[in-house]
C-alpha cells in the first residue's frame, strides 16, 4: 500500500517569553535548523523585521538544531506589549516567535509607611487582614508580573534582606492582579531614624506562573520612614 509521509518541523523553544520593557533580557532560543552555522554572525535577528536585535552567542549547531542567545533592545517608547522576533541564519533557515515586553514595575506605595525604630507601625495596617499584629506592612508593586506564592519575592528594607529565617522580618502574603502584585512585609528593626529604602525583587520559584519574569529578577523601590 502507498502512504505519503512528511517531517513537520518543530516551533523553537524561546527562554524566556518575556522580559522588562527597558531592554536587556538575554533570551535563549532553539530552532530546529537543519543547516550548521559556523558562529554568531551567520546568524541574524530583528523585531518585526526592521528592529535590530543582538545576537549575543552561538551555543550549538547540528544537523537537527542550532541554539543561541539574543539580547533584546528596548521596547519601542518604553512601553509594554507583544512583538513578533524574526531570527534568521545561513542555508535559508529562519525562524519567529512572540516575545512580550512587560512595563518596569515599580512601588506605588507602602501602608502604613511610618514606624518605630523597633518594628512597630505607626497605625493599624488596614491591608493586612491576615496578618495585622502591629509590625506587618502592604506594599504594592505595579507592573510586576504574576507570582505563585510569597517565595518567589525577595524584599529588602535598606540592605536587610526579609527572608524570615536569619532576618526578623518576612514576606507573609503576595496576591496577584492584572496590574501588579500586593504583599505583606513584617517590617524589621531599625538602628537608624529616617527614611528606608525598600526593594522588592522576584526571583521565581516553584511553578512558574502565567507570565513570567526575565532571567534577571525585576524589581521596584519605596520608601518607608522609620521613627524614634
Amino acid at each position: 500500500a502507498d502512504f505519503a509521509w512528511g517531517w513537520e518541523r518543530p516551533p523553537p523553544q524561546v527562554e524566556p517569553i518575556d522580559g522588562d520593557a527597558v531592554g536587556g533580557t538575554l533570551v535563549t532560543v532553539r530552532a530546529f535548523w537543519q543547516s550548521i552555522q559556523t558562529s554568531a554572525s551567520d546568524v541574524s535577528a530583528t523585531i518585526g523585521g526592521t528592529r535590530p536585535v543582538a545576537v549575543q552567542a552561538l551555543v550549538r549547531s547540528t544537523l537537527s538544531d542550532t541554539v543561541f542567545i539574543l539580547a533584546m533592545p528596548p521596547s519601542e517608547g518604553g512601553r509594554g506589549g507583544t512583538v513578533t522576533v524574526e531570527a534568521a541564519g545561513r542555508g535559508g533557515e529562519s525562524v519567529s516567535f512572540p516575545y512580550e515586553y512587560f512595563d518596569t514595575p515599580r512601588i506605588e506605595a507602602v501602608h502604613p509607611g511610618l514606624a518605630t525604630l523597633a518594628g512597630r507601625v505607626a497605625s493599624p495596617c488596614l491591608p493586612c487582614a491576615l496578618r495585622d499584629d502591629g509590625r506587618t506592612a502592604s506594599v504594592w508593586v505595579s507592573g510586576m508580573p504574576p507570582v505563585s506564592s510569597p517565595s518567589d519575592l525577595r524584599v529588602w528594607f535598606d540592605g536587610h534582606l526579609c527572608n524570615g529565617l536569619t532576618s526578623p522580618c518576612a514576606v507573609w502574603d503576595a496576591v496577584s492582579t492584572d496590574k501588579g502584585v500586593y504583599l505583606t512585609v513584617s517590617v524589621p528593626p531599625s538602628t537608624t531614624p529616617g527614611p528606608t529604602t525598600i526593594r522588592v525583587e522576584r526571583a521565581g520559584g516553584g511553578a512558574p506562573p502565567p507570565r513570567r519574569a526575565a532571567g534577571r529578577g525585576v524589581q521596584g523601590t519605596g520608601r518607608h520612614t522609620m521613627c524614634t
